[in-house]
């Protein structure tokens, strides 16, 4: 087994902040439009978890921990949950949220060993629809 030093650990917390960075500086003021409407901001939510990413990323970097050898299964599973919530997201850029938003959830759930039909049920059809309420709803802005 190998066990990977504080500056793999560091360079992984500088390649997060570096992320949270770009977001902040970059990505959200470009992709994100001005509306003169509703009372919540379209890059307020964004800009706060690029925070979250940028100041976690440092706090890595300055403080790493030693000894944490990598799990190839571990990583490989997290590396599918990636490609099929990225392929979810695209499917509703393509469908639409309300269409693909539930069986993404069930499939997400399904990845993560949730077995509980009430619990399964909740997330695909109440967590969707809460989020399409507060979005369409509550705050105005449409869904894709």
């Amino acid at each position: 087994m190998i066990l990977l030093d504080r500056s793999a650990n560091r360079l992984s917390g500088l390649a997060c902040a570096a992320f949270g960075a770009a977001l902040l500086f970059w990505i959200i003021p470009t992709a994100t439009e001005q509306v003169s409407y509703g009372w919540v901001k379209p890059q307020t939510v964004p800009t706060a978890m690029a925070w979250v990413i940028l100041i976690g990323g440092l706090g890595i970097a300055l403080r790493p921990e030693e000894g944490i050898a990598p799990d190839g299964p571990a990583f490989v599973r997290a590396a599918l949950l990636f490609a099929l919530v990225a392929l979810g997201c695209l499917a509703i850029d393509w469908t639409g949220f309300v269409i693909v938003a539930p069986v993404l959830a069930l499939a997400v759930m399904l990845w993560m060993g949730m077995r509980s039909w009430l619990w399964l049920a909740v997330g695909a059809l109440g967590v969707p629809f809460v989020i399409w309420l507060a979005a369409e709803v509550l705050l105005g802005r449409p869904l894709p």
